[in-house]
């Protein structure tokens, strides 16, 4: 068949397509079935909307290695890309060779916004038929949008997309992004509440899950993903209980998907996203160090050692009662004692004797023991309320990650 009449074919079944009045689903399967290849639609985040004709993307069988990263690779090379046209103006398309198939790949732009990418599978077209056809059916998608009996919507604006990584990414830009203010409005209403999402390893299939999970969960939360790192920005969090409900579905979501977590306190301001950012951050250093048989880290818990942290880059991990604090470590280490941790707990316990004895689940008179050792063994009034802060500070700078 020449070029020109495969052409011809391709416009017949697209405008066949169109003429149904389907929506999205209707209008790629007819275009599948009818041009006999494999097509999909996903969303800015991965999600399949559409796996039409034969599943080879969101099939039951399960993905090999070279098929996964095939479509992790495409999909960053179209976000690099999607800015950019060729002379025609068309948007270029991403072509990646999986066994003995070619996959393509194209952005989707609704309004000069990124909402999606479109993917082709083929066994018998030459590349620059590959191009032609995948940008062709784009342009049917972005066609189809506009009918008014056309009922879909893909899940986030291209204005979302760009909000989330400028605010989530690591990588940022130093100055605000220049889109209009009714955007802000739109998608990042205060109060805020940073989350920070850790998983074992790089599976894109995982993180996906992940984030469509999450994106179900809270539809207006702002989301970026980063290697094993997803970034969640939760929007409208405006009382205790709808706090409560973000900590306990990321608490459970952890439990399932056997990743780790950090979440900040919520806060008002959008020109502290970075400063929270980095925050959430440090505290799942922290949090892995200190507690690395927990998997959910709030900044509630640790406000203390996240101080420190940002102390100890400029006065690295020696605090006051640098010598005493290493006196007691020394005598633990040669007599086998605990008058460390002991100290520890009693100082962050208030200087309460009955809760530091519980909480190191031991008799309070070995507790009240403990202490007169220690105050024998360092010389320093441990009950000065001074002495106390400069104390607990100091042992928790000692103690965070190197």
């Amino acid at each position: 068949m020449t070029q020109s009449m495969t052409s011809e074919h391709w416009y017949k079944v697209i405008f066949e397509a169109l003429e149904t009045g389907g929506g999205i689903e209707r209008i790629v399967e007819d275009i599948s079935r009818n041009l006999h290849i494999p097509v999909a639609v996903i969303d800015a985040y991965g999600k399949i909307i559409v796996d039409a004709y034969t599943p080879v993307f969101s099939g039951n069988q399960k993905k090999t290695d070279e098929e996964r990263q095939s479509w992790k690779n495409m999909i960053e090379q179209c976000y690099a890309q999607s800015m950019q046209q060729t002379t025609n103006g068309e948007y270029l398309t991403v072509l990646q060779r999986v066994g003995s198939e070619i996959w393509a790949m194209s952005a989707i732009f609704i309004k000069g916004g990124l909402e999606g990418f479109c993917i082709t599978c083929h066994s018998d077209h030459s590349e620059e038929e590959i191009r032609s056809l995948n940008q062709l059916i784009c342009r049917t998608i972005v066609a189809g949008y506009g009918k008014k009996d056309y009922i879909y919507t893909i899940r986030d604006s291209g204005a979302k997309q760009m909000l989330s990584k400028f605010f989530l990414a690591e990588d940022i830009m130093m100055e605000w992004p220049k889109i209009d203010e009714s955007m802000y409005d739109t998608y990042m209403i205060p109060p805020y509440l940073l989350v920070q999402i850790d998983l074992k390893k790089e599976d894109i299939d995982h993180i996906w899950r992940i984030r469509n999970t999450i994106s179900d969960s809270f539809p207006d939360a702002l989301i970026y993903t980063e290697g094993c790192r997803i970034n969640v920005l939760c929007v409208h969090v405006d009382s205790k209980a709808k706090c409560g409900e973000i900590v306990r579905f990321f608490r459970h979501l952890t439990e399932e998907k056997e990743c780790a977590c950090a979440l900040s306190e919520s806060f008002e301001l959008r020109e502290e996203i970075r400063v929270k950012r980095q925050m959430v951050y440090d505290l799942m250093r922290i949090g892995k160090t200190k507690a690395p048989e927990t998997n959910v880290y709030t900044e509630y818990q640790y406000y203390l050692e996240l101080i420190c942290f940002c102390a100890k880059e400029q006065m690295g991990h020696l605090g006051c009662f640098s010598r005493e604090l290493m006196m007691l470590e020394q005598e633990d280490n040669e007599k086998g004692t605990e008058f460390y941790k002991t100290l520890k707990e009693y100082l962050l316990m208030g200087n309460n004797v009955n809760l530091a004895a519980k909480k190191l689940f031991i008799h309070r008179n070995t507790m009240v023991y403990r202490l007169s050792k220690i105050h024998e063994l360092l010389q320093i009034d441990l009950n000065d309320p001074e002495v106390s802060k400069r104390l607990m500070m100091s042992m928790i700078l000692r103690d965070l990650p190197k």
